[in-house]
């Protein structure tokens, strides 16, 4: 009897989501397997991966960044957070 399995050609997404499951992104509301080629970790969700999948963080994160006063904000909280770590005995 052959195995007929080995002759199958199964994607990757198929197969990770057989093992592991999948969820849905809540921002681009699509489908991507629970693994973490597709997620951030999160400890706070009851998965253990973010609600983002890693497309709309990282494009989330890059708009951010991109935007004019990105730098001046960046700035002023450093320097704030400094001052608050000198004035601290």
């Amino acid at each position: 009897m052959t195995d007929d399995l080995d002759d199958l050609d199964y994607d990757e997404f198929f197969i990770d989501s057989m093992l592991f499951g999948t969820k849905v992104c809540v921002r681009c509301r699509a489908e991507k397997p629970l693994s973490i080629e597709h997620w951030h970790h999160d400890r706070r969700e009851d998965s253990g991966f973010s609600r983002w999948c890693k497309e709309c963080r990282d494009a989330g994160y890059r708009k951010a960044y991109e935007a004019d006063d990105y730098r001046e904000k960046r700035s002023r909280s450093n320097a704030a957070w400094r001052a608050s770590k000198r004035a601290a005995p």
